[in-house]
């Protein structure tokens, strides 16, 4: 369920707790109108009952992008385990950018995949393998980026980073420059 709360015209975060009681494994997405408002449910979210809030600005393309990452999110671990399936690390705090990013993101995916399938396949074999895009992770710290890049860095194709997002719970202008340095001691060839 996707859910376009105004903050002044509601409260968005009760709402969604109650939702989310009734329902704990309904994938939850709060599009805000403007990024000012993003930031502040995002602030007031904190471990709460929204799996991401998102700035939509009228393109439909959020849309598909909100349910791949809902889908990325929840199928990561056995896709990789199973089926040896490839991630892109995302790291990127900005509400505003990671809403425009996604999309941009999900398409060029979906396009590079679309052109690797092969066009003598059935239609079967053409969603299976479709199925087989990477998948798209988004870490809004450096100890997120840096647990979701351990956990699966053999399935790692690379990383998106932002120069500036929190780290040990304060935004640090040089974590992104930091966090590359390190991906690269860990992994010279990413």
């Amino acid at each position: 369920i996707i859910t376009r709360t105004r903050i002044g015209g509601g409260d968005p975060i009760r709402f969604a707790r109650e939702l989310r009681e009734e329902h704990p494994d309904l994938p939850l997405v709060l599009l805000a109108d403007n990024p000012p408002e993003a930031h502040r449910v995002k602030e007031q979210n904190e471990n709460g009952p929204f799996d991401q809030v998102i700035v939509w600005r009228g393109d439909v393309a959020l849309f598909l992008a909100i349910i791949k990452y809902v889908e990325d999110v929840r199928n990561v671990d056995q896709d990789t385990r199973t089926a040896d399936l490839r991630a892109i690390l995302l790291v990127e705090n900005s509400v505003r950018f990671y809403s425009t990013y996604l999309p941009m993101l999900y398409r060029e995916v979906v396009k590079q995949t679309q052109a690797l399938v092969a066009d003598g396949v059935n239609p079967r074999q053409r969603l299976r393998r479709m199925k087989a895009r990477p998948k798209v992770l988004l870490a809004e710290t450096f100890e997120q980026g840096w647990d979701l890049f351990e956990r699966y860095r053999q399935h790692v194709l690379g990383i998106i980073s932002d120069a500036r997002f929190p780290r040990a719970g304060r935004v640090d202008a040089a974590a992104g420059i930091d966090f590359i340095r390190r991906v690269k001691e860990v992994d010279p060839d990413m």
